[in-house]
């Protein structure tokens, strides 16, 4: 029985030190399709779009006190242009938005800007923003997260993204318009949930414990 706890515990401590991770892929070639939830296009027709604006991935990892989060485009980000990302976190207080795809749901944001001051909703602790290519990562602070809905575990926490294309026609002032073009997924929201190494890792150590068993006592008898 002895070898059984020690193989059990230290399955269970290799299981929770993993990071918990889920992807979630998007097409390429879908800028500007995505439909509202209150009927038509999400994009304006006089968006500007472009490749490096095309979602095609988006994961969340939970590491124990950071959410992780990543996303791919189609073509490398160029930082000399006023289109943008928003990272949208369901903490349990969303809602639809008919200017969004149905049950695409956040109730906090963080704007990621190319080329100035990035912000996000108050109470959203957020660092280590960081374009690299084809992609950009950001850190959130799940004890921010957890501040707003203390029920909550980390896998509770909802994360998506969209991307907003300039607009070609400016607004009052000659101030910059945009317009949602793409979004990953592209209806409700991903999770930190397990990976798949850690489960199969779990199973495995179950099934070593229980054949340990089997055979003790099969010489008990």
């Amino acid at each position: 029985m002895r070898n059984f706890l020690i193989l059990a515990s230290a399955t269970f401590a290799l299981a929770a030190g993993a990071a918990q991770a889920t992807t979630v892929l998007d097409a390429t070639g879908d800028l500007g399709q995505a439909v509202r939830a209150g009927g038509g296009p999400t994009a304006a027709a006089d968006a500007i779009l472009r490749d490096d604006l095309d979602l095609t991935s988006f994961t969340a990892v939970f590491n124990g006190t950071l959410f992780l989060l990543r996303a791919t485009v189609a073509d490398t980000i160029d930082l000399n242009n006023d289109a943008r990302f928003v990272v949208g976190i369901d903490t349990g207080g969303h809602a639809q938005n008919a200017a969004f795809p149905t049950d695409f749901f956040f109730d906090k944001t963080i704007t990621i800007s190319r080329n100035g001051a990035s912000t996000s909703s108050p109470g959203v602790d957020f660092s280590a923003l960081k374009f690299d290519g084809d992609h950009f990562s950001v850190a959130v602070s799940f004890a921010s997260l957890h501040a707003f809905n203390p029920t909550f575990a980390a896998n509770d926490f909802g994360f998506n993204v969209w991307s907003q294309a300039v607009r070609s026609t400016p607004g009052p002032g000659g101030a910059i318009q945009r317009t949602n073009v793409d979004f990953a997924p592209e209806h409700g929201a991903i999770s930190a949930a397990p990976e798949p190494a850690s489960w199969a890792l779990m199973i495995a150590g179950f099934g070593f414990a229980g054949a340990t068993l089997r055979r003790r006592r099969a010489v008990a008898a």
